[in-house]
């Protein structure tokens, strides 16, 4: 008789902490579904971040070959600048012997032009 009233005893006992676990199963079972939740929540936002990602790359992209060509520009603008100065310094140098106030090359054209018209 003992015997069975400890196997009476055990199996209520079991039932009692079968009753006092259920609650905090359920809530396990909740949890467990807010984590995955938030875990499909995460994983959209990770691709997100990667679509992000992949349109900061091409804009970066897009800066580098706007530098490029602006660097281009300017070596090309930088030597124009300076075979136009060669150029004034090397015609400067053609006219420089016979330049006076009053025979500089466009005054020259200035008095051939009003020569003519006088004639």
């Amino acid at each position: 008789m003992e015997e069975q009233n400890s196997q009476d005893i055990a199996s209520l006992l079991r039932g009692i902490i079968r009753e006092e676990l259920q609650p905090i199963r359920e809530q396990m079972s909740q949890f467990q579904n807010q984590i995955n939740i938030m875990q499909g929540q995460v994983n959209n936002l990770q691709e997100q971040v990667n679509h992000i990602q992949g349109q900061v790359n091409n804009l970066q992209g897009q800066v580098n070959n706007l530098q490029d060509q602006f660097t281009q520009f300017e070596t090309q603008r930088d030597q124009q600048l300076a075979d136009e100065r060669e150029l004034v310094l090397r015609l400067e140098n053609l006219n420089a012997p016979n330049i006076s106030p009053n025979n500089s090359p466009p005054l020259r054209l200035l008095n051939g032009a009003r020569n003519e018209y006088e004639d």
